[in-house]
């Protein structure tokens, strides 16, 4: 019998841009204080524009999680993301068909997931708690 697929819709989470955001004016402020007032705002340019780039590829849509059965007991996860309009830039696309996914790090608060060589990080404020314990829960291996 096939098991339920897990519907993760994913939102932007403002986590790592606020503490991007919180690294770069601090780096600003040392460059300011040991090179001068124009080096710093060469690195705020710089730093703005790249918190610009990060926050424009955020990624925006919908993971559909299934569990596949192999052979004998063993079960496979593939993943399907579909986009929504105004998500992914043209070079950050995900697949949109199945692939395989992987859970690379599963911590506390935050995990990442591999789906077709693109990395997904799934923060507390990007995804609804029912579907990331579901997740959570799928990934986990007790002893490890």
């Amino acid at each position: 019998m096939p098991k339920a697929s897990i519907v993760v819709p994913l939102a932007p989470s403002e986590v790592p841009f606020i503490s991007h955001a919180l690294l770069c004016s601090a780096g600003v402020v040392i460059i300011g204080a040991c090179l001068g007032t124009p080096a710093a705002m060469a690195g705020l340019g710089a730093g703005g524009a790249w918190l610009w780039r990060e926050r424009v590829r955020r990624v925006r849509g919908t993971l559909e999680v299934h569990i596949a059965e192999t052979s004998g007991s063993r079960s496979e996860i593939q993943g399907r993301f579909t986009p929504t309009s105004g998500g992914l830039t043209a070079g950050t696309a995900l697949p949109e068909h199945r692939v395989a996914l992987r859970c690379d790090y599963l911590g506390p608060w935050l995990m990442g997931l591999t789906l077709g060589g693109r990395r997904l990080w799934l923060w507390p404020d990007s995804a609804p708690a029912e579907s990331r314990r579901r997740l959570r829960r799928l990934f986990h291996r007790p002893g490890r």
